[in-house]
């Protein structure tokens, strides 16, 4: 699913999460292809391997998504929690389902916003009260996938293997 407006109308914060959506199941479709044993494997990296990578980006998403939701710092920790103890050990397959979920989540939820530059409160006990617009929370969610997507294409070459294109400018070209 693509979330789009009608023609250039398309708010640019949903174009990026159609990038980061794009660049996400590129990268599954291209771990699908490599040596199952490499989904676990132990790397010297950010994490120690892919599939805690995985695991991370899909819970920082979960998280933001509740951010943006404006749910209580407490109810979304103990979502984190139970999402990171239902996934924990997952398989590829499984993650890649529960990513599906959460992106559809995640586009229903932003299509039913009226403003996208709504003000949201972000509370935090540790970084304090952030008042921002409900689209930099999606930026900050698609750089955040960027930056993980990036160990992972480390991880991919430390075990000898090739990453795959997930630059901003080609999924641009392959949206013509």
């Amino acid at each position: 699913m693509t979330v789009k407006a009608r023609g250039n109308d398309q708010h640019h914060a949903l174009l990026l999460y159609d990038y980061h959506e794009w660049a996400n199941r590129k990268v599954i479709d291209h771990i699908r292809g490599l040596p199952d044993e490499l989904w676990a494997k132990k790397v010297q990296s950010v994490f120690s391997s892919i599939q805690e990578t995985f695991l991370h980006m899909i819970a920082a998403d979960t998280m933001w998504l509740d951010v943006m939701k404006q749910k209580p710092f407490k109810e979304i920790l103990e979502n984190i929690t139970v999402h990171k103890n239902k996934l924990g050990n997952s398989s590829l397959e499984e993650l890649a389902k529960a990513y599906s979920v959460l992106v559809n989540t995640s586009k229903q939820f932003f299509l039913q916003q009226n403003d996208l530059e709504r003000l949201i409160i972000c509370d935090h006990p540790s970084f304090g009260r952030l008042e921002t617009p409900l689209s930099q929370c999606i930026q900050h969610v698609v750089n955040h996938g960027t930056y993980h997507r990036g160990n992972l294409a480390s991880m991919i070459r430390q075990h000898g293997f090739a990453g795959v294109q997930t630059d901003y400018i080609t999924f641009l070209y392959n949206q013509k």
